[in-house]
């Protein structure tokens, strides 16, 4: 754990002493790729033995493979050691069907990375970088933008790391479930990021609501205002993480301790299902592109312009495009919707099936080689690459 802490948060404190300093040439240190994530692996191990939840590894081969197994070494998912290390005994078969499962799933994330996150990341961008400069029209349609771009590039990754890892027999866990589909925070941080969100859960709220349990109510929603905090700054040195994350806290605290009160005052509008599920998606989506301003601002100087622009509506001049963007954002909902109703890629009829390998493959390749090209708008790498 001293090293994440080191390398994630001194370079923060040192930027702040000014130059001159002596601690001020430590704000160049450059984190080690992937860090948060393999030692948040390492510490889930350590917990699970200590508390007898897992056995201890004594093949420091076998461990070394959980720790640094390349395609979630990155970025994740944070796999569990319990998961992981009883695969490595079933290896040596080549299993067909988990292969091209996994190829399915790298296809997918691609698709999801350089088709839709790429597409809207040059408009995230734009108005981002200064906000000051455009209406509140153009922030509402970056800030959205951004949500869907976050999704498709952390899940299109996610998918390539699992697709990666069944080629070579083995699977990762599940990151991602359609999570602008839920209909509350809650349920929204139990489908996104699940890897992470399963870890808080498992070894910081839990312990930390079972050590205040008797305080009730109150206690829950202290365990998950502090248990969001530690998530806001486990993605950042930043203040504006720290601040995220309490937000998040508070929204979740909040809607865990309503939830009763809520389904029933949406029971009483006697919508139908369909269209009561559709408003509450909708709602909650809107809240979390909302504390998402403070995610993807520079600051949180810069959060409190957007913010201020939005909640004036000081104007409703466009300068971003809709179309394109609103073609990916739609594929990307339309996946979700497909999926949360069942559809798999065995249901769908063959030929049709072939079509949309060969239109994902296409569109994959024809915007790679145009940004070979030339074509320098689009986002090099992952945003979770920096965490």
């Amino acid at each position: 754990m001293t090293p994440l802490l080191f390398f994630k948060y001194v370079p923060a404190l040192a930027g702040a002493t000014g130059e001159g300093h002596a601690w001020s040439t430590l704000r160049h240190l450059i984190l080690p790729i992937g860090l948060s994530f393999y030692t948040f692996m390492a510490l889930g191990y350590l917990i699970d033995v200590y508390t007898d939840k897992a056995p201890a590894e004594r093949d420091a081969l076998r461990f070394g493979a959980f720790l640094s197994f390349f395609p979630q070494l990155t970025a994740g998912p944070i796999e569990r050691a319990g998961r992981f290390l009883p695969q490595l005994s079933r290896l040596g078969t080549f299993d067909p069907i988990m292969a091209v499962s996994g190829l399915r799933a790298i296809l997918l994330g691609a698709f999801m990375k350089i088709a839709i996150a790429d597409t809207l990341a040059p408009h995230v961008n734009a108005v981002y970088a200064f906000p000051q400069n455009h209406s509140a029209f153009d922030l509402a349609l970056g800030t959205v933008y951004f949500s869907f771009q976050v999704y498709g590039d952390f899940a299109g990754y996610s998918l390539m790391a699992i697709g990666s890892a069944r080629l070579l027999g083995i699977e990762l866990m599940k990151n991602f479930e359609q999570p602008y589909l839920s209909q509350t925070l809650p349920e929204y941080w139990r489908r996104w990021h699940i890897s992470l969100s399963s870890w808080f859960r498992d070894y910081v709220f839990i312990p930390l609501q079972f050590h205040i349990r008797r305080s009730g109510r109150r206690g829950l929603a202290l365990a998950l205002i502090s248990t969001f905090t530690l998530v806001g700054i486990w993605h950042g040195a930043g203040p504006k993480y720290a601040l995220f994350g309490l937000i998040h806290g508070v929204l979740v605290a909040y809607s865990t301790l309503t939830i009763a009160k809520r389904d029933k005052l949406w029971q009483r509008t006697n919508l139908p299902n369909w269209l009561c599920h559709t408003f509450r998606s909708t709602i909650t989506f809107l809240v979390i592109s909302l504390t998402f301003v403070l995610f993807r601002a520079s600051g949180i100087a810069n959060a409190m312009i957007i913010y201020g622009k939005l909640l004036t509506a000081d104007s409703l001049a466009r300068t971003l495009p809709i179309t394109i963007p609103s073609l990916a954002i739609l594929l990307l909902i339309g996946g979700d919707l497909a999926v949360s109703r069942g559809m798999t890629w065995e249901r769908l009829y063959r030929p049709l099936r072939w079509l949309v390998y060969y239109g994902m493959i296409g569109c994959v390749c024809w915007l790679q080689l145009k940004r070979a090209l030339g074509d320098n708008n689009y986002e090099p790498g992952f945003i979770y690459f920096g965490f």
